[in-house]
């Protein structure tokens, strides 16, 4: 019973994790339409591999 608490835990806070880089990311691409910032599809899709690449770094470090 513990040990499904604990993993429960493990889930929650992964998921508030997650879900905060994504909605960093997702901010970047809504203030890019927003404010009308001059940038094109190929150099939003290498901030956003980027942003997705540092995530999971960080992930694995936090993991690890």
């Amino acid at each position: 019973m513990i040990y499904a608490i604990l993993i429960i835990a493990l889930i929650i806070s992964l998921w508030k994790w997650w879900s905060y880089k994504c909605l960093s990311i997702g901010l970047i691409y809504f203030a890019s339409i927003e404010h009308r910032w001059d940038i094109d599809d190929e150099e939003l899709k290498k901030i956003l591999e980027y942003s997705m690449k540092r995530i999971i770094k960080d992930f694995l470090r936090i993991k690890h």
